[in-house]
């Protein structure tokens, strides 16, 4: 038994996970994770740019009967989308502030904010701590299952 699930959004495309719930009846999207890592290619050609990240949440759209994914794409003014927090290029280092929360340098320390909300709080952040410890921080709209699912989804 299982709560959820996380599932490859399709074959084509590795990078995009959703979160499914266990639901009998048919199964219902929870969320999509985007991850959009740097190749190693693009590493060298452009530096070490720091990996972008989306999280799309169905928001108020009872009925829709398109996936996540291909809402999103379709520009759903419905769904609650949450971007990366871009950070700060500081003596060719990036560079976030975590206020304390995350103490050692990985490129799986993340704040995602929601979309338009460029001076708000993050909305999630994960930070690391030390060897194999993590901070995870959270608020509305994410859920404990969702903060968690994401968490997950970035060590996939």
């Amino acid at each position: 038994n299982y709560i959820s699930k996380i599932a490859a959004a399709s074959s084509s495309e590795p990078q995009q996970r959703v979160l499914l719930d266990n639901s009998a009846d048919d199964r219902r999207e929870l969320a999509v994770f985007v991850h959009n890592r740097t190749t190693a290619f693009s590493a060298l050609v452009d530096g070490a740019k720091p990996r972008q990240l989306c999280v799309v949440l169905p928001g108020d759209s009872a009925g829709a009967k398109n996936t996540l994914m291909n809402r999103f794409l379709t520009g759903d003014p419905a769904l609650v989308v949450l971007n990366q927090r871009q950070p700060k290029l500081v003596d060719g280092i990036y560079s976030l502030n975590f206020r304390g929360r995350a103490t050692v340098a990985s490129v799986k320390n993340c704040q995602l904010i929601v979309d338009g909300a460029r001076g708000a709080p993050p909305a999630l952040q994960l930070g690391k701590v030390g060897h194999d410890r993590y901070n995870l921080d959270y608020s509305s709209p994410f859920t404990p299952l969702l903060a968690f699912a994401f968490a997950a989804s970035q060590f996939m």
